[in-house]
């Protein structure tokens, strides 16, 4: 699943993403709402985010998104299943021209496991990341509720680093793709398909400054 990410200033590319974000008319119109641009730091449900996606002329930019669909009742919808976005009316239409990508350092998972008793808990916190990229890409649908931008994050089955953690993960796909991944006229199936996600994820414990 993921439910929160991490996402530092520390690391210039990210910055730079979060500038770009901020700059944004978008980024006025989250901060009369009272959800301005978060800058750094964990990432929570209906946080403000920089988030990739093309423009209506097809040019790729960094806009601020909230994280989460609302519903009409009960919590925001946070993730995607890939396998079944196609499919489902709420992310179908997203699916086909609004797809978006997550630039983040990575994401965070909690081990999970059943006791003696049989309840499921929650163990040791970890930060997820693409060991072999400067920086993760979180792959996402997004959709306009009242005038602004939300996001979902695409989860699939877990790679073999993570199965241990959690039964499902995000989809993460190399840099050098993310724009195939954006264009509204390549088939999104397709590119999920040629993600590499389970050879290319690698885990690492949380530290105490995050």
């Amino acid at each position: 699943m993921c439910y929160r990410y991490y996402f530092s200033r520390d690391e210039i590319r990210l910055r730079a993403y979060y500038y770009t974000a901020a700059s944004s008319k978008l980024a006025e119109l989250f901060r009369e709402t009272g959800k301005e641009l978060k800058n750094s730091g964990e990432i929570l449900p209906m946080d403000t985010a920089p988030v990739l996606a093309v423009d209506r002329n097809g040019v790729e930019r960094c806009f601020p998104m909230r994280f989460g669909y609302l519903m009409d009742k009960g919590k925001p919808v946070l993730n995607s299943r890939s396998e079944t976005a196609m499919t489902k009316p709420m992310f179908r239409e997203s699916w086909l021209i609004r797809r978006c990508a997550v630039p983040c350092t990575g994401y965070i998972e909690w081990d999970h496991y059943t006791d003696s008793r049989g309840k499921l808990r929650t163990g040791d916190k970890h930060l997820i990341t693409s060991p072999d990229e400067e920086i993760t890409f979180l792959l996402g649908l997004y959709r306009m509720e009242e005038g602004l931008p939300c996001f979902t994050v695409l989860t699939e089955a877990p790679s073999k680093d993570i199965v241990q953690i959690h039964d499902r993960m995000p989809v993460i796909l190399p840099e050098k793709h993310i724009s195939e991944w954006l264009d509204r006229n390549n088939d999104p199936s397709e590119i999920i398909r040629n993600a590499v996600t389970s050879h290319r994820v690698g885990l690492f414990s949380e530290t105490a400054a995050i």
